[in-house]
């Protein structure tokens, strides 16, 4: 949780947990989540599977886009929830936080803001499936500007050699550097757009 107001997780929300459970789970007991709860200890602890599944949840949840709402397992991944804007906004709002911020999944522009602006998916390994198969984001957090996120965008390569562009692929980066430009400013500005229109 940055400064009260921004919860970090990698993969997402989970009405099974509040951010106090996460945080009060032993992590040092799970080496890995590969293969089901832990074996209780000779000393049973009842709360081993119950734990094993929040922190699945922590890192396998995944938010669902358009009029999608409630929550439920996730069949894509055989792990965690999938959730819609609305349970966002509950479990948010029951925090007081803001905003969440979590990377789980790779975006091709390195980042994807959804939930009416409360939960950003940022993803920093450029290129993570192939050469110039995605970008990378990240997102500074600044005190000064009320903790309003400014998303950084790049790409990396392995390959050394200059790239020649054809003017038809250096137009469309550029195309496309503008809109995830215009983006990232209406993403910024959008409170203030709002309330004037």
């Amino acid at each position: 949780v940055i400064d009260r107001e921004i919860f970090v997780i990698h993969g997402g929300i989970s009405p099974r947990f509040a951010a106090k459970t996460l945080r009060d789970i032993p992590r040092h007991h799970y080496a890995t989540l590969q293969g089901g709860p832990p074996a209780k200890q000779p000393t049973p602890n009842e709360g081993k599977d119950d734990e094993w599944q929040i922190l699945m949840d922590a890192v396998w949840s995944d938010p669902e886009g358009g009029d999608y709402s409630g929550w439920e397992d996730n069949p894509n991944r055989g792990a965690g929830i999938m959730f819609g804007v609305d349970i966002t906004k509950k479990w948010l709002d029951m925090h007081g936080f803001s905003l969440m911020i979590r990377s789980h999944e790779c975006e091709p522009e390195g980042f994807k803001v959804m939930h009416e602006g409360r939960l950003m998916t940022l993803f920093s390994a450029s290129n993570y499936y192939e050469d110039e198969s995605n970008m990378g984001a990240y997102v500074r957090l600044d005190r000064a500007s009320g903790m309003k996120p400014r998303l950084h965008q790049f790409i990396t390569s392995d390959n050394d050699e200059k790239r020649v562009l054809s003017l038809r692929r250096s137009v469309g980066e550029m195309e496309r550097g503008a809109v995830v430009q215009i983006r990232s400013i209406l993403f910024e500005y959008k409170a203030t757009l709002t309330a004037e229109f």
